[in-house]
């Protein structure tokens, strides 16, 4: 139970209370009106880790990218102050912002779930930093660590206990998140997120942490009570390899028994009888009464609550907390719901280890009819096999048949495959915004949308809205009866399965609709008309509360839990081999579920004196067949409407076909006439494969001549028809040695290279971006002819901190005067500037005015120097301004000295009677 306060339970339990939601993250506080919706639901279980979700919606754009959400209810009553229940942080998995009309109507909506969501993790035992041996809790807490989280407890059942070996690692697509179930199940916890840490929730059916009664209530249902676990049985499912305790299960009554099944748990697997006894001392006794309410006062209980429930009747009930859905927005919605665990079974011990398979073997002797049969059966959960021989005057027939149990004879019934195969009827139709919301995927005119669960299957239906789902047909044997299993994921309202049934040309023969309402686990059985050859199910949905179905399977046999199917399933099989006077007869045929599609494979053989007959018939509907008479041979292949034949007599061969491939034949004196289509051989220097022509560093394919590594294809660029060339490097030389080359764009010379010189001849050279150079550091272009002086880009709203230059920095360049000199690229004399003369005031002007620590760092933020490897190089452009302004300084300078000697000239003229006045 959340931290709460008695006056927060009572409150939040009396009419008139008032309620505020507080969202706070990264500075963001909404609250109030601002939050239009939030909507929290959790569905758990014992033995397994349960996570919280977050549904919302706020005024206002917001960015939730990475963010962690806090999110407080508050509860008022009667104008006293709110207290708020603190529900912990939840991780943002995705959201979307609205622009609505105006700013006041922008909306942002998002889906968090609470910190379990870190564990959705791929196992990586190296960055997890473990060795093993380890012991259970120690690979507890690594994980928590691993993840960011802290654990709540020092120690956990059977968490002293080592496990020897990394378990994981071969195992493809393990998270952390699975390796906390097994934890989970080890310790006969429940791994869940509580005050923001890892806890390990045990249930104590002695302390119940509330009461659930009439007085706040809306609807209340309590279900019979679980009887006392008494049994665990950790099984190696596949194989039927059961360990149970207690040893003398098999004492305790069958009516009695109550068993906790683990399947398949890594960390148990290899040493069960070393876990089991701690494991079943943590778990014994448990016993409750499920029920589901709607009611007041509830935003305070978490997953795995002990409360007691108070009926109608004022009788008191002992009760777990599984799952529920919180809404304490506009809408308010408090609802609380307790399952029996997904891990009780009725007699699966004794069931399992029978391997639920039976044989039967019989020999009859009809003397009245003239009969002789014989039988043997025998079933297992897989398959249903039967063998059949009879033998009467007139014949004697065997039969040998092979029909699926338990395999989901309907494709894609859990939306594996996304919506193949599936109908929608129009009036479920998902708004596209809606599809474009919940769903990635292609869009279909659908009301429900595939979506990944923490389920068997993975792959589950989610319905959005009412409306009305047909599943992809399934092929159904006669005389047998058929099974629907599937698990709710989420809510309980009532849908309807209608089984579809159809003969064997397709035509709809009957109807039969089953109303599943309130059960976790919904399962019905039904046994097909006698003409039933498919069967589809019809989904309605009458509510647009969402509904979520996993581990859905259609079976012939009772209702079956949830197993993989490989791709293709044989559902039924059959041989028969007939025996008659004048004909001997044998067939063997298939019925497989392939690629989604029924697939019927057949072959047949029947011999007479007269004539041999064989067929067969395969999953694509292709066909071969030959009849030997006497005088001809008769050979026939078909395929989608595609027939070659071959008919041989004494007199001639005939041949049927549209296509003939010579294999290595040779011949002389052929004349053939019209088109010739040849996918191998020789032409010329080139062998000929399928479509290209191959030669020695050299093919033709269509579109496409390749030389080496070099293509040449045929493309489009910008939708225009275009020559491609794939190469990663290219040469153009003259045949002539010596002798010049041009190359011309359309009738404009554009490059002509003659000796070592190559010149471009372009009207313009502009950069793909601002900012790139002609030449660089350390190559140099020697000279630039121009008509106009260069276009230096000098706009005011260019630059940024503009400024006086700093006359210390002008006094350094006093000292920088132009020198003449010659270069090494020629014996001309230059006049100009040293670089290093420039460097050196630069730094001692930085080394004044910034210090010795970061003087060469400022030296380097002039543009006016550049510096490559080895090499200085000045821009004279900013060297010429620094001079300016240096000498411009000076000039006034001197001006101001040239006054001040004036005015002191007139005071001496003054003062020896040379004024003005006296001139």
């Amino acid at each position: 139970m959340y931290d709460v306060s008695q006056t927060f339970i009572d409150n939040s339990r009396k009419q008139g209370r008032q309620i505020d939601v507080l969202l706070s993250w990264n500075g963001n506080v909404p609250s109030g009106d601002d939050v239009l919706k939030i909507d929290k639901t959790f569905d758990g279980d014992f033995y397994r880790t349960i996570m919280q979700q977050i549904e919302g919606e706020i005024v206002g754009r917001y960015d939730l990218t990475g963010q962690i959400i806090n999110i407080q209810v508050g509860i008022s009553y009667d104008g006293s102050p709110f207290e708020y229940v603190d529900w912990g942080e939840f991780l943002v998995k995705e959201h979307e912002r609205v622009v609505g009309s105006s700013p006041e109507f922008d909306r942002t909506t998002f889906k968090a779930y609470d910190k379990l969501l870190l564990s959705h993790t791929l196992y990586d035992v190296n960055e997890l930093g473990i060795t093993f041996p380890i012991s259970v809790f120690n690979l507890y807490e690594a994980i928590a660590n691993y993840l960011g989280l802290e654990i709540s407890e020092t120690s956990i059942v059977n968490g002293e206990k080592m496990i020897t070996e990394d378990k994981w690692t071969n195992i493809e697509d393990v998270t952390y998140r699975n390796i906390l179930d097994e934890i989970s199940a080890v310790s006969g916890s429940s791994i869940m997120i509580h005050g923001g840490k890892l806890l390990c929730k045990y249930v104590d059916l002695e302390a119940p942490l509330d009461t659930i009664d009439e007085n706040n209530v809306k609807t209340i249902s309590i279900g019979d009570v679980l009887k006392q676990i008494n049994m665990l049985n950790l099984t190696r499912e596949q194989a039927h390899d059961n360990y149970v305790l207690p040893v003398e299960w098999e004492d305790i009554p069958v009516n009695d028994r109550s068993e906790i099944v683990i399947a398949d748990n890594q960390i148990m697997d290899k040493d069960r009888e070393l876990y089991a006894p701690d494991l079943l001392g943590s778990i014994q006794g448990l016993s409750y009464y499920p029920f589901e309410t709607s009611g007041y006062g509830l935003f305070h209980l978490e997953p795995l609550d002990v409360v007691t429930v108070i009926d109608m009747n004022g009788a008191e009930h002992t009760s777990v907390i599984t799952s529920g859905r919180m809404v304490p927005t506009v809408g308010n919605i408090e609802e609380l719901k307790s399952a029996i665990p997904g891990k009780t079974k009725e007699q699966y011990a004794l069931v399992t280890d029978n391997k639920r398979q039976f044989m039967r073997v019989y020999f009859l002797v009809d003397q009245q009819n003239g009969i002789i049969k014989g039988l043997v059966e025998k079933q297992t959960e897989a398959s249903e096999k039967i063998s059949e021989l009879e033998l009467t005057a007139e014949e004697i027939q065997a039969q040998v048949s092979n029909i699926a149990v338990g395999s989901n004879i309907i494709y894609n019934l859990n939306f594996e495959d996304d919506m193949s195969g599936w109908r929608f009827l129009n009036d479920g139709y998902l708004t596209f915004g809606e599809k474009a919301r919940f769903y990635s995927g292609a869009l279909f005119n659908s009301n429900a949308i595939p979506i990944t669960t923490h389920s068997l299957s993975k792959s589950s239906i989610r319905f959005l809205r009412t409306g009305t789902a047909i599943s992809p047909k399934g092929y159904v044997v006669p005389n047998s009866v058929y099974s629907y299993k599937a698990r709710r994921m989420d809510n309980l309202q009532r849908y309807t399965v209608t089984v579809i049934e159809y003969n064997s040309s397709n035509t709809e023969i009957k109807r039969t609709p089953f109303n599943l309402v309130s059960k976790q686990y919904e399962e019905f059985t039904i046994q097909p008309a006698q003409n039933t050859m498919y069967i589809a199910l019809q989904f309605d949905v009458y509510d647009s509360t969402v509904l979520t179905l996993s581990e859905q399977m259609f079976v012939r046999g009772k209702p079956a839990n949830f197993q993989e199917s490989a791709e293709s399933v044989k559902i039924w099989a059959q041989s028969q081999f007939v025996i008659t006077d004048n004909q001997i007869k044998s067939m063997v045929s298939d019925i497989q579920i392939v690629n989604g599609k029924v697939a019927n494979n057949t072959s047949s053989i029947t011999q007479q004196a007269s004539q041999i007959q064989s067929l067969v018939t395969d999953v694509g509907n292709a066909q071969s067949a030959i009849t030997q008479n006497a005088d001809n041979i008769n050979l026939k292949v078909e395929k989608d409407g595609v027939k070659s034949a071959i008919n041989l007599s004494p007199e001639t061969v005939k041949i049927d076909s549209k296509n003939l491939d010579f294999n290595n034949a040779t011949g002389n004196n052929v004349n053939l006439t019209g088109k010739i289509t040849a996918t191998s051989g020789k032409i010329a220097g080139f062998d000929i494969n399928g479509n290209d022509l191959i030669g020695e560093e050299v093919s033709l394919k269509p579109k496409e001549l390749k030389i080496g590594s070099a293509a040449l294809k045929g493309g489009y660029i910008e939708s225009t028809p275009s020559l491609l060339m794939e190469i990663s490097r290219f040469k153009i030389s003259n045949p002539t040695t010596g002798g010049s080359m041009w190359l011309y764009l359309n009738d404009d010379r554009v490059v002509t290279h003659s000796g070592s010189t190559i010149i471009g001849l372009f009207d313009r050279i502009s950069p793909k971006t601002s900012g790139y150079n002609i030449g660089d550091l350390t190559q140099r272009y020697g000279t630039i002819y121009l008509q106009n002086q260069p276009n230096v880009s000098s706009d005011e709203r260019y630059k940024s901190n503009i400024q006086d230059i700093d006359n210390d920095l002008l006094d350094t360049f006093e000292e920088v005067m132009p020198k003449l000199f010659n270069t090494e690229f020629d014996n001309n004399i230059h006049f100009g500037y040293i670089a290093q003369d420039v460097e050196r005031a630069l730094y001692k002007y930085c080394l004044k005015k910034y210090g010795y620590e970061f003087a060469n760092e400022k030296v380097k933020q002039f543009a006016v120097l550049s510096k490559s490897e080895s090499y200085l190089s000045l821009l004279y452009g900013e060297l010429t301004v620094i001079k300016d302004a240096y000498y411009h300084r000076e000039v006034e300078r001197l001006k101001l000295q040239n006054l001040a000697l004036q005015s002191e000239l007139q005071a001496i003229k003054q003062f020896i009677g040379m004024g003005e006045n006296n001139a």
